[in-house]
């Protein structure tokens, strides 16, 4: 069972295979959003002893430190995130319509009896899935992969200026990214669920919109809103449980957080004010540490749709364009056709 589990990492392998001549040209403006993430962290960096040099009157340390911070901002901004979006976004552009062509190429060359084993809401939601922002949420995961690189930097940092509180911020950490793997695993079942309910929802009413004539002449019409009315609330009842999980999970780490800044708070406190840590160190802490968390929270945890919405879309485009799985399909339609002839 574990063999045949479409992963993220899966979905990421079939998006390349399908991205074309493109795929040189976004990992170019890949490589500048990298860039770009690098120099945010020195600017945070620069700008967090700045303050704590305003805080303690050294004002000629500074104004140095304020023309790094904004020399580094500068380059930062106009010329690498510049860059990286502009080539990126021109990338994405081509990616989608291919991927959108090889679908709607695939849906026109499949026979007649495919569309069996294929049904009409499955082939119309696979169509808007290739038209969806796969790609964009591919390099949204990417930039947030590339902060929370630099955020296990500034955590290293905070374990060489004091262990404690590298302890300390790890925990919040882990206890976090435990509830988020439950909140992931549990959310692709679900959300597969949804599409599932999509599916039928979607046929049905493509079906009866095209054999209206057949609905009213028959008068199935009350049978049939009987139908629609299940495949609404399987559909709405699918993402309700999605939400509900989501909440749930965002109570509980949020409680998490508040208490651990407070204990790491009041710990930084005690520091300063028996003489252990100054200003300028305990402000660098304060930023990394927030940096960090909410790298985890934000960039990890809240991205468990777009996670999960990656690996749903590309699975069923790649099951579409699974030669192989169509002509099965197709061959056992045929035969179980002739057994009846038989």
């Amino acid at each position: 069972m574990e063999k045949n589990r479409y992963t993220l990492f899966n979905a990421f392998k079939d998006l390349f295979k399908l991205s074309g001549n493109s795929k040189k040209q976004y990992i170019i403006g890949t490589i500048f959003m990298v860039l770009y993430v690098i120099t945010a962290m020195l600017y945070t960096t620069y700008n967090s002893k700045l303050i704590a040099n305003i805080i303690s009157f050294q004002f000629d340390k500074a104004i140095n430190l304020l023309f790094i911070s904004a020399g580094i901002r500068f380059f930062s901004i106009t010329v690498c995130h510049n860059l990286w979006r502009q080539i990126v976004i021109r990338a994405e552009k081509n990616i989608t319509e291919n991927i959108q062509k090889k679908v709607y190429k695939k849906v026109l060359n499949m026979s007649i009896s495919s569309f069996e084993e294929v049904k009409s809401g499955k082939v119309l939601t696979t169509l808007k899935a290739a038209e969806s922002d796969i790609i964009r949420n591919v390099t949204e995961l990417l930039l947030e992969s590339a902060y929370l690189v630099t955020s296990f930097i500034m955590l290293i940092v905070i374990y060489i200026l004091d262990y404690k509180i590298g302890l300390g911020v790890t925990l919040i950490c882990t206890i976090s990214l435990i509830l988020f793997k439950i909140q992931l695993n549990k959310s692709k079942s679900l959300l597969n669920n949804e599409f599932e309910n999509t599916d039928k929802y979607t046929t049905l009413v493509n079906e009866t919109v095209r054999g209206i004539r057949e609905v009213k002449a028959l008068n199935l019409k009350n049978s049939c809103f009987n139908l629609f009315s299940t495949r609404i609330e399987d559909m709405t009842m699918a993402r309700r449980k999605r939400r509900s999980l989501s909440k749930i999970v965002n109570t509980l780490k949020w409680t998490v957080r508040i208490i651990g800044d407070v204990i790491i708070f009041l710990y930084i406190i005690f520091q300063i004010k028996i003489g252990i840590l100054d200003v300028e160190t305990a402000m660098i802490i304060i930023t990394y540490m927030t940096t960090v968390i909410d790298d985890v929270f934000h960039r990890i945890i809240e991205h468990d749709f777009g996670i999960s919405e990656i690996t749903a879309n590309m699975k069923r485009i790649t099951e579409v364009l699974d030669d192989k799985k169509i002509k099965k399909s197709h061959l056992a339609k045929n035969h179980m056709l002739l057994k009846m002839e038989i």
